[in-house]
């Protein structure tokens, strides 16, 4: 028959010490009969079910580990692949005329750029020592894999189950379009490499270290020198870190880490072009936003800045692109300095904002939903998506994918494709896309583990109440923890989305950074709404028939445990009501009479105690039995009770552990101290103080102290 783990089966009668016969010496010429070795270990309760590894039956531990963590092995293998087959079959590097161009030549760092900032041409600078572009693709190659084995890494140390956490690594490593930016001199792989490393770094402990939020700021500025989009995500981070309460020491090492390298690009920005700030053009930008939909007739423009407005009807306006990069602008009629030409196009930008709002509002969320639409469509305003896919040999000059290459010192190296593995990469990025869909239902699986309420209240004191409320203040510590993290790995995921449709234009590179926030936000939400559905799986009140289901009593022992002080007057549980008065009426009720079980003695008024008889002939004596507790006990139960809470043995496991590791593997793999280990090392700390006797409540972490 099928008992509970750690339960003997009905009718076994534990074996009496008196009774046993003296072992015999064994045979030397069967080594298989020797005898085991006693002390702590051959008393140790056995698991029902359970096979040791070192019998033979069992499978080892580390073929456990290779195959629980095979997913993501798979998954890695595939990314590696096809990242060695794109560095082959296109040599050197993908360019974009205009962005790439830019780049290189800023990379000699002479004086900061007005439109774009140094982050991305310093570190061209630095690869620039290659001698070969091939090896800046190979670079963010290695970036976009770890990426993905730290993205992988977290999730499971968060207790994250591995297929799914490998699962949520699966786009930023398989995706087709992930694949192709990080082969183009652009920026965009850099700045998520400096993003994933901040969040990883504050995302891991339950607080993160001093050390730690001072890297998270220097990544963060970091990635704001490289797409000053990092700004606004350090923004959102320092209000995570407002939430989460870490500490003004923490608070102020990170803001004063990411002000540092900001402060100082500022000042030599203000060197060269007379302001502080780490781009120009802002102005610029802006007024190709709102040029499409601006409609003169309802604003109150200057006469100055009337050129502004666009002679063509809303409906057929070209392109945000257009409005900044054409020769046939408007903005490049405007009359005065260029400090005049801004000022007449930010105040241009403001009106239209001012009273066109509703179709700026329409304009921004319609682009940001754009982004998730099935099968990547494109407007006439939208930039086309073929110029990140792979490329063939000729592409149309629109795309501004297919100009000259231009190297690090201005040479012009030879482009070179190799088919047919170009073909098949080709073939593959047809369908090797995250559908914008599939990134909307991550979305929404994160807002719903952010939105659904847990348990309010913890389960009411009973005979096991303490152990059960102390799981409940654990578990609904790390479920705020988890809404903190979910809620900022959506926010960043979408201000990656918003800001660049409320300021550039739409673009479907701008939409890659979420392959790296939304999987992950989900996956946290999947194992938020694990721990919900257990809390409230939970029963409201632990009785006696739950005493071997949950978590067990933790041991407690003290060298003057029999001296009568705590468990000789019996004050404490003897007054009042409720489960302590309970477990003293069993206790009067045994004083002075025989224990009814084998193993089992009084102390002081009569308190149950355990006791085993140790090899070196001392007294194994422990907490106090279950003689108190409602009804009778026979020898099943007496030997249940003294094999779950016998010092030198391993209590039986609670079904929640056991649920935890069927999830999530091995305790050693996941990080166990990041989500339970202060509350679990409050009670080991306890567990040396004072014997546990049934109906006290050790609910209050404070060592010694008892509810009374």
């Amino acid at each position: 028959m099928v008992t509970s783990p750690g339960r003997p089966a009905p009718g076994f009668e534990p074996p009496r010490p008196d009774l046993e016969p003296a072992p015999s010496d064994p045979d030397p010429t069967r080594p298989d009969l020797e005898p085991a070795p006693l002390g702590p270990a051959a008393d140790a309760p056995v698991r029902l079910g359970s096979i040791d590894a070192g019998s033979g039956y069992g499978r080892p531990r580390t073929v456990r580990r290779v195959v629980r963590h095979l997913p993501f092995a798979v998954v890695f293998a595939a990314g590696l692949v096809l990242r060695a087959l794109t560095a082959y079959a296109y040599r050197p590097a993908f360019e974009f005329n205009g962005d790439s161009y830019s780049y290189l030549r800023l990379s000699t760092l002479q004086s900061p750029d007005p439109m774009r900032p140094a982050g991305y041409p310093a570190f061209l600078r630095l690869m620039s020592h290659t001698g070969d572009l091939w090896w800046v693709t190979v670079v963010q190659h290695g970036a976009g894999l770890a990426i993905g084995v730290a993205l992988y890494a977290l999730l499971v140390h968060r207790r994250v189950a591995a297929p799914i956490a490998a699962l949520a690594a699966a786009p930023v490593l398989l995706d087709a379009y992930e694949l192709v930016l990080e082969h183009f001199v652009m920026a965009e792989s850099l700045c998520l490499t400096l993003l994933v490393g901040a969040l990883v770094a504050l995302l891991w402990s339950p607080r993160p270290a001093v050390w730690t939020c001072a890297l998270a700021g220097l990544l963060l500025a970091g990635a704001g020198l490289v797409r000053t989009v990092g700004v606004g995500v350090a923004v959102l981070v320092l209000g995570w870190l407002l939430l989460r309460r870490v500490g003004w020491l923490r608070l102020g090492t990170f803001a004063a880490a990411l002000a540092v390298p900001l402060v100082g690009y500022a000042s030599w920005f203000h060197s060269a072009h007379g302001s502080y700030a780490l781009t120009g053009g802002d102005a610029l930008w802006m007024y190709g936003r709102v040029a499409p939909i601006a409609e003169c007739d309802r604003l109150h423009l200057p006469v100055q800045a009337l050129v502004l407005c666009s002679p063509h009807p809303v409906a057929e306006r070209p392109d945000p692109s257009f409005y900044v990069w054409s020769g046939h602008s408007p903005h490049w009629r405007l009359p005065g300095t260029p400090d005049e030409q801004e000022a007449l196009m930010r105040e241009f930008t403001h009106q239209v904002i001012r009273y066109q709002f509703t179709d700026y509002a329409r304009m921004v969320a319609g682009e940001v939903v754009h982004y998730l639409r099935p099968g990547h469509p494109i407007g006439h305003r939208d930039w086309p998506i073929d110029t990140w896919r792979f490329p063939t040999a000729n592409e149309p000059r629109y795309l501004h994918n297919n100009e000259p290459l231009l190297a690090f010192h201005g040479q012009s190296p030879a482009r070179i494709i190799r088919e047919p593995v170009a073909g098949h990469l080709r073939s593959y990025g047809r369908y090797g896309y995250t559908p914008g869909p599939v990134l909307a239902g991550l979305l929404a699986l994160a807002a719903v583990a952010i939105i659904l309420p847990g348990r309010r209240h913890a389960p009411r004191l009973g005979l096991r109440g303490a152990s059960a409320r102390r799981r409940f203040r654990v578990r609904t510590v790390e479920q705020a923890r988890l809404r903190a993290d979910i809620g900022l790995l959506a926010a960043v995921g979408l201000a990656f989305l918003i800001v660049p449709a409320a300021t550039v234009c739409f673009d479907y590179r701008y939409m890659l950074p979420v392959l790296v926030l939304f999987p992950p936000a989900a996956a946290l939400g999947t194992r938020r709404l694990t721990l919900v559905h257990r809390s409230r799986r939970a029963p409201d009140e632990i009785t006696s028939t739950d005493l071997w289901a949950s978590d067990p009593i933790p041991v407690r022992t003290s060298a003057n445990a029999g001296s009568g002080s705590e468990a000789g007057s019996g004050s404490e549980a003897g007054s009042g009501s409720g489960p302590g008065s309970e477990a003293s009426a069993g206790s009067e009720a045994s004083a002075g009479s025989e224990p009814r079980a084998e193993g089992l003695q009084t102390r002081g008024t009569g308190v149950p105690f355990h006791t085993r008889t140790n090899t070196d002939g001392t007294d194994g004596s422990t907490a106090p039995g279950p003689l108190s507790a409602p009804g009778n006990l026979d020898a099943d139960d007496t030997t249940r009770t003294t094999a779950e809470t016998s010092p030198g043995t391993d209590p039986a496991p609670d079904a929640d552990a056991d649920a935890d590791a069927d999830d999530q593997g091995d305790a050693d793999d996941q990080g166990d101290a990041d989500d339970q280990g202060d509350a679990r090392a409050g009670d080991s700390a306890d567990s040396a103080a004072e014997p546990i006797r049934l109906g006290d409540h050790h609910d209050d972490p404070r060592p010694g102290h008892r509810r009374r």
